[in-house]
This record gives structure tokens, sequence and C-alpha cells, in this order.
């Protein structure tokens, strides 16, 4: 008996699984337009930047905390370029002058002090007192409009 429910188990998994697919289904989200494998290889580098990105704001993070507790001021954005210039950090000064990474240029420590280009529109990383930290796109507007 176990087994003949076993076998009717298996053979109705595998009719579900060998049904025909509806024309232009595809299992992979495809914002390639067409080849599901370049959309999943689209999406993979998209995540990579993103967790470069990241990286680079923690960074972004420490010196400006330490710049503006030190100081007692916060750093303006020219300050913060020439110290990643001065750093040898390739990569942030990039990111800053592709602007890939905003700076705010705000002069107080409880505001945004970066973001990632698309956060204002998607969402996305945001550098602020408490580090970096994912915010909507209404968040970061709320934050950045309380800061004018």
């Amino acid at each position: 008996m176990k087994a003949f429910i076993a076998l009717a188990v298996g053979v109705s998994l595998l009719a579900v699984a060998c049904r025909p697919r509806k024309p232009g289904a595809t299992s992979v989200k495809d914002p390639s337009g067409g080849d599901p494998v370049l959309g999943a290889v689209q999406n993979v580098r998209r995540a990579t930047q993103r967790i470069q990105t990241a990286n680079e704001l923690k960074g972004l993070h420490i010196y400006i905390s330490d710049a503006s507790l030190t100081s007692g001021r916060m750093p303006s954005k020219e300050e913060i370029v020439a110290a990643a210039k001065q750093s040898n950090d390739a990569k942030l000064v990039k990111y800053l002058e592709d602007g890939i990474i905003v700076l705010t240029g705000t002069k107080s420590r409880e505001g945004v002090w970066a973001y990632e280009k698309d956060a204002p529109a998607m969402g996305g990383w945001v550098v602020t007192a408490s580090g970096p930290q994912q915010m909507t796109a209404e968040q970061l507007k709320q934050q950045l409009q309380q800061e004018q």
C-alpha cells in the first residue's frame, strides 16, 4: 500500500512538472527583453554593484564620523573627496566622481550624509550617523526634506 501511494505521488509530480509551458513564459524575470540567461547575468551584476557600493559606504561612514567627531563639524564634500584620494581608495574616488555615491554636504550629524545615485528614485543604500542602511525612496525623500 505504501509503495502504491509513493508511486501515485511520484506520477502526479511528474505529470505536473512535464506540462507544456504557456508561450512566452519564462522561469526567470527577464529585464534583457528575451534571453533569460542574459537577464540573470544582469541581475547578478546589479547585485554585485549594490554590495560593492554598500562596502564603500561603510568606509565613507567611518571617515565622515571620525572627521566630524575630531573637528567638531561635518566635513565638506571637497574635504571628503580629498581624503578619499589621499587614502588611495581608488574605488571610492571613482564612485564619488562618477556620481554612483552622492554626497549631500549636510552640516548636521543627524542628516543624510550620502546615498547611492538611484536611492531617491528606487530606494537603496543611505549613510547617516547610524551607518549605512537601506531606505525606500519615500523615506529618503522625507529625510532630505527635513534637512532643508
